[in-house]
Order: C-alpha cells, then structure tokens, then sequence
C-alpha cells in the first residue's frame, strides 16, 4: 500500500490555497488586483529565500533559467487573472471553476512530457468537469463584467496548468525549494510596476500582505 503522506501534504496545500485566495480577495477591496498580488509575492519572496537559505543556498544555473522564467510569467498571470476573476465571481463559484485546472493537467503532460493518462485519472477529470459544467449552467448571467470573471477564471485554468507541467518537469531536479523561491521572486519583479503611484498600505493590509505571502 502506498503511503498516505503526499495524499495528505497535497491536502494541506490545497487548504493553505484557499485560504491565500480568501486573504488576496479581502486585499483586492481596498487596492487594485496587480497590487494586492504584489503584496503576496513580496512577503511571499521573502519566507521562500528564508527556507532557500535555510536549506543549503542551492544555486540557479544557467540551464534552470528559461524553464524556471517561463514558469515565474505564467504564474504570475494566473495569479493576475485568478484574482481578477475573484472581483467579478464569488470566492466559492471562482474556485469551483479553477477546478478545470487539474482537467488540463494530464492531456498536457501527455502532449509535453510524453506522460501515459491512466483510466482512473481520465474517469475523475470527466468527472471533475461534469461538476464544473453543472456550476457554469448554474450561473446566472454571462455579460458584461460577469462575462470578464469567466473569461478570466478559464484562461487562469489553462496558465495554472501549463505552469503545473513545467514544474513537473523541473521538480526531481531542481527541487521544492528552488521552485518555491523562483515562483515568488519572479512574479514579484514582473509585478513590481503596480507599486507606482499606488497608495501607501495600511497596517492592516500589511498583515494580511504577510500571511498570504506565508500561505503561498
């Protein structure tokens, strides 16, 4: 029997995910969505250099850089897109939705890293997007803003999953914490233009700042 411990550590990430999104969406009432994000990548960098450092400093070389960039600019435009989304759709109907995500995963690996799709994996993506249809025929109105919220949550699906295959590639020989700090410093410097002009945060917004820079 296999060990339960990655079924419960995805478990874990999961939750923390959600959470950042609850954290970012409160963020995102009071200042514009590449601001909030920004908030979330700066604390973000900072708890992931803490762990890189910790962990022995394990240098980037020049072969890591495209993949690990190629990477960091589609994470940065999930996120972008995925809270984008969050100001036009409801917490509980904009994750729902992101689960189309894990339905482009596998065709994809397939397609980029030659990986088989397994019967059982097929049977829970039709499974997993017949859920997702249920929520979209279930949505009240496609027009106008309502209509950029959708838009927005599927094209964040389709840039989360392509960033998912890239980091399947780069894990086993980059490791999780090259990963974690890549995939928080780069979206910070792509997103570091959004701190001009903006105004200055308040206490409160710093705090939760913080704990979405922990949560991601």
């Amino acid at each position: 029997m296999s060990s339960p411990r990655p079924f419960v550590v995805a478990a874990a990430g999961i939750a923390a995910l959600c959470a950042l999104d609850a954290t970012v969406k409160e963020l995102t009432r009071s200042y514009t969505v590449a601001y909030a994000v920004l908030g979330r990548y700066v604390f973000g960098s900072l708890f992931a250099l803490a762990i890189w450092w910790w962990q022995g400093r394990r240098r980037l070389t020049r072969d890591m850089v495209p993949a690990h960039l190629s990477r960091g600019i589609l994470i940065a435009a999930t996120a972008f897109l995925f809270f984008f989304s969050l100001t036009r759709l409801g917490l509980a109907e904009a994750i729902t939705l992101s689960f189309i995500a894990p339905l482009l995963i596998p065709p994809l690996a397939h397609v980029f890293l030659g990986e088989k799709m397994r019967g059982p994996v097929l049977l829970a993506a039709l499974l997993g997007f017949a859920g997702v249809l249920v929520t979209v025929q279930g949505a009240p109105s496609f027009d106008g803003e309502r209509g950029l919220g959708l838009a927005a949550i599927l094209a964040a699906a389709l840039t989360y999953a392509l960033a998912a295959v890239v980091m399947r590639a780069r894990a086993a020989k980059d490791g999780s914490t090259l990963l974690t700090l890549t995939s928080a410093v780069i979206p910070m410097v792509l997103l570091s233009p959004a701190a001009i002009g903006a105004p200055q945060p308040t206490a409160s917004a710093l705090g939760l700042a913080v704990l979405a820079g922990l949560l991601g």
